[in-house]
């Protein structure tokens, strides 16, 4: 098999199980949801609060809810910036203009930003929110902005190795 296949292969299947763990982190109603940003959140309060470890258990869980919104839009956002990463770098596999690979990109974590709301329509305890499609997209924006810097940057870099092989 060819290395240009193996790499969609790769990049596409990086992709469907970036988009399987949004899906099943969607399907958890909201007392496991709950469950799971306070674990992270505690987590993360070990490490960047001094002290954390010794607050009172009610302290402790008054510190996990005034956290619990930041850490779930912190969440969005870096999920699909992975997303919006992963989708351009599969994309740049294709023989495509770059206004379509980033167009693409987008598209498809946005469309899969608002299939995940309206996915958590129907689980217990959960409700559609149109800021997170606006978070969710700004991610996607990011992740698709750093693989275009990267690649860039990558494409200087080759660029004057072989400006100096020919000079030099």
């Amino acid at each position: 098999m060819k290395r240009s296949t193996i790499n969609k292969i790769l990049l596409w299947s990086l992709v469907l199980l970036l988009m399987v763990a949004i899906y099943a982190l969607s399907a958890q109603d909201s007392v496991e949801s709950s469950a799971l940003s306070g674990k992270t959140i505690r987590l993360i309060a070990d490490l960047l609060v001094p002290g954390f470890d010794h607050l009172s258990t009610g302290q402790q869980a008054q510190l996990v809810q005034e956290w619990q919104n930041t850490v779930r839009k912190i969440a969005h956002l870096t999920i699909y910036m992975m997303l919006g990463a992963a989708c351009l770098m599969a994309l740049l596999q294709h023989k495509l203009s770059n206004q379509v690979q980033v167009a693409g990109a987008l598209g498809i974590s946005v469309v899969y930003a608002i299939s995940d709301e309206i996915h958590q329509f129907f689980v217990s305890g959960r409700s559609p929110q149109v800021s997170d499609v606006f978070i969710d997209g700004l991610g996607a924006l990011i992740g698709v902005s750093i693989v275009l810097v990267i690649v860039r940057l990558m494409s200087k870099k080759a660029q004057t190795r072989v400006a100096s092989r020919v000079t030099g």
